[in-house]
């Protein structure tokens, strides 16, 4: 009779705990779905409020400095083709395949982590890159996206590193890419390390930064290249370009001075050019404000040998 009354009781006990698993099983799925709702609702609104963005005009202050480019033979970029062998990396092929290859090499040499800014270590592409190896760490977009532009312009690209950021003032994730120049296209292209990322057209024609935001906001084909990936994680045209870049592409600014270390001056060394719909005007610091995207994105007035 005892071991019965005990059987009943632990069955009890145990029904109860059972229960009470399950209750939380549910409430936490509950509360999973309604985060991802959330989630889901605001990425969703990250497109439509690119396309209600003003556009832009041609007005031009003639105050805004001009865009330069370190030339490949300074001796800072000697030594970084030299440190890296980037004559080996680019290989023997043609233009836009050395483009890429810096960017795969790049994108290999260290993982991302966002939450690593890297605060402590100078911003040059050898002392992050060496840091990174040491201590086993990733660096942030900015951080790859610096080392590669040193990369190209080490080996006679002009390039710029460009912040992409969005509308929303409390929103602190922003993302930074690079444009190059391609001689061969007369024209710059998106290059994006840190998701191993180029974006073309339905005819399969290389798109700059500019390109890409127009044809969001004006719904057109975008084509991302099949092996862009995160730390290996292969990557959609659907979130990548339609979600994540969309939100980050309400304005951009990037220095007007490319060059190595260009972000280990003092800040009020440094002029940061920012390109901005009309009737918005970013936040964070700022140096100069624009609203013409002619301006922004005008081809390199000496290109490197």
């Amino acid at each position: 009779m005892k071991r019965k009354t005990e059987r009943i009781i632990w069955i009890s006990i145990t029904s109860f705990l059972s229960l009470i698993i399950i209750g939380i099983g549910i409430l936490v799925l509950i509360a999973y779905n309604q985060v991802q709702k959330k989630k889901n609702s605001k990425e969703a609104s990250y497109l439509p409020l690119l396309q209600e963005s003003q556009g832009y005009n041609d007005k031009l202050d003639l105050n805004l400095p001009s865009f330069t480019y370190q030339p490949s033979n300074d001796s800072n970029l000697v030594h970084v083709r030299t440190y890296f062998n980037l004559d080996s990396v680019v290989g023997n092929g043609n233009e836009l395949s050395q483009i890429k290859n810096l960017m795969y090499y790049m994108h290999d040499l260290v993982r991302h982590d966002g939450n690593n800014p890297l605060k402590d270590v100078s911003r040059n592409s050898i002392s992050l890159i060496d840091y990174c190896k040491k201590e086993n760490v990733g660096m942030n977009c900015r951080m790859m996206a610096i080392s590669l532009n040193e990369f190209y312009l080490a080996m006679g690209f002009p390039s710029r590193f460009v912040v992409c950021l969005p509308q929303d003032s409390t929103d602190i994730d922003s993302h930074i890419i690079n444009i190059v120049y391609s001689r061969d296209l007369s024209k710059w292209i998106w290059i994006d390390p840190t998701f191993a990322a180029y974006v073309a057209d339905e005819k399969n024609q290389l798109l700059n930064i500019e390109e890409v935001r127009y044809r969001l906001i004006n719904n057109l084909p975008l084509v991302l290249n099949e092996d862009a990936n995160w730390n290996h994680e292969k990557q959609t045209a659907k979130y990548y370009l339609k979600t994540y870049m969309a939100k980050n592409l309400y304005w951009v600014e990037c220095l007007a001075d490319s060059r190595y270390a260009a972000e280990d001056a003092t800040l009020e060394d440094r002029q940061y050019i920012r390109l901005c719909p009309e009737g918005f005007s970013g936040f964070h610091y700022k140096n100069y404000i624009t609203n013409n995207p002619h301006y922004f994105w005008q081809i390199p007035d000496r290109l490197n040998q």
